[in-house]
């Protein structure tokens, strides 16, 4: 399947007078196309350093057709995808978008095309935008706490992240999810802690990226980043209102401190812990969830309350979410992966068009 994408990505790029030229190289694009006086741009990791963008008049609410983006005169990255996953998409964005590649997704369905479209298009890479803030895709890695190991809840109920910006109590843990959970209130109140039935869970998809439970590639948020300027596309709900029609100023950018929604860990209607914002999931403290769990030296995952105290042990990941503890995974932020616009770096190509 993959082959048949890349050979009508690469006949498409040869129609519009391109070069291409393949690598086996796991760590870049399958296929990169660049006109043919940029011999370079294939044989180094970036390409010439360009302060704008390909499609200089693109629009956030659409991508470049295929044919204004090959005709762009920058490298394309041509990217296959057979089934549509948000960390996928995203990720192979970013990774381009860093080396002064667009990225040309190649797709063998209409649904496909539209799955991408939806993803990458205003609000960028959220799976929702209301007054209210963000809802977020689930990504492949876990929240890392500031004493060590990793966040987790006690529930089998899907967990999603959404921001909200009503005003009700303090950051921290906020409810309880069943009968048989701690009764937690706030992080100010005491707590105690129960062990949870068995519960069985169904594992999360594991991502193309290759993550796992025990590692995470995200980059901590410094407090200078926080201070930082973001594009008004990647971050909707920090913007003044405006049509998505219009065309983003590739300076335009708002002041991140200012105002801004909570983040909420919500199994189905239940709150179960509240963050000041996004910036909060960078090594948050332990006391902001219910649990957290370890390997130990031993290769057993511990499971500990939100105080530290040991609740009980497992022989793995799978062992332990059988026993009802579930991994906290953590969200998809776009101004966490991209620090500026991505309007006007991608295209999608239908192989069936």
């Amino acid at each position: 399947m993959n082959e048949r994408l890349l050979t009508v990505g690469i006949d498409r790029c040869h129609r519009a007078g391109l070069v291409t030229s393949r690598s086996s190289d796991a760590a870049k694009p399958p296929v990169i196309a660049h006109t043919a006086g940029d011999e370079t741009a294939a044989l180094s990791d970036e390409s010439s350093n360009h302060d704008e963008r390909p499609v200089i008049d693109a629009r956030a609410s659409e991508p470049p057709t295929p044919e204004t983006l090959l005709s762009s005169g920058w490298s394309i990255a041509i990217e296959t995808i057979s089934e549509v996953d948000p960390t996928v998409v995203l990720s192979r964005v970013w990774n381009n978008q860093s080396h002064n590649r667009a990225t040309l997704f190649v797709t063998p369905t209409q649904q496909a095309t539209a799955k991408i479209t939806n993803i990458l298009t205003a609000p960028v890479g959220v799976v929702d935008s209301t007054n209210d803030g963000r809802q977020f895709y689930p990504g492949p890695d876990r929240i890392p706490l500031a004493e060590g190991g990793y966040a987790a809840v006690p529930t089998s109920a899907p967990l999603s992240w959404n921001e909200s910006r009503t005003a009700s109590g303090q950051p921290g843990l906020v409810a309880t999810i069943s009968d048989d959970a701690p009764a937690i209130t706030s992080e100010e109140d005491g707590r105690k802690t129960t062990e949870q039935d068995d519960v069985e869970i169904d594992q999360r998809k594991t991502a193309e990226s290759g993550s796992t439970d025990e590692k995470t590639s995200r980059k901590p948020t410094t407090e200078q980043e926080g201070k930082e300027n973001i594009t008004t596309d990647v971050n909707p709900s920090m913007e003044p209102s405006r049509s998505n029609d219009t065309t983003p100023d590739m300076n335009s950018s708002v002041n991140i401190g200012i105002n801004r929604p909570w983040l909420e860990l919500r199994a189905g209607d239940e709150v179960l812990v509240r963050l000041n914002n996004v910036d909060a999931l960078a090594c948050p403290p332990r006391e902001r969830f219910p649990y957290a769990y370890h390997r130990d030296d031993d290769k057993q995952i511990r499971v500990l309350d939100f105080a530290g105290r040991p609740v009980e042990r497992y022989g793995g990941i799978t062992d332990m979410r059988h026993n009802g503890f579930q991994p906290v995974p953590a969200p998809l932020v776009p101004e966490h992966m991209f620090n500026k616009s991505i309007t006007g770096w991608w295209g999608v190509l239908t192989a069936q068009q």
